[in-house]
């Protein structure tokens, strides 16, 4: 790894903080017990989303008769494609998309590289632990 030095000053109940971290073998020294907490302040807490794509989109008749809500165009993009670019940018790459059938062929056909999206689709059948309309496809 490429570092530059650096040269901070630091009041004493900051750096007895600082001091406490170290344990000898995960972490060494102060240059590395302020490498650490710094790296775990800025890195990203929430690691996974779950977007609820399903439903009849009632409110939204007579539009949905023929597309999901999830694929409704909104200046030239599919809604659901907004997201998961906002997912993106938030170095969020884990998502569990809970839709109907028709967003699987978009998910598939769309080129969402580095995010691994699991589906839940839901479908007018009853599953196989008898939750009516549910079926699990991961």
């Amino acid at each position: 790894m490429d570092r530059k030095r650096l040269t901070i000053t630091l009041n004493k109940t900051l750096l007895k903080k600082v001091d406490d971290v170290i344990d000898g073998t995960k972490i060494r020294n102060k240059s590395h017990a302020i490498e650490y907490l710094i790296t775990q302040s800025i890195s990203p807490q929430v690691t996974q989303a779950v977007v609820l794509a399903g439903g009849k989109g009632l409110n939204m008749r007579p539009y949905t008769f023929e597309m999901p809500k999830a694929l409704f165009p909104v200046g030239g993009k599919p809604i659901l494609e907004y997201i998961v670019e906002m997912l993106r940018r938030y170095e969020i790459r884990n998502i569990i998309c809970q839709h109907q059938i028709e967003t699987s062929a978009f998910l598939q056909n769309r080129n969402f590289r580095f995010f691994n999206i699991n589906n839940i689709v839901k479908s007018a059948t009853v599953s196989r632990d008898g939750l009516p309309g549910v079926s699990m496809e991961l």
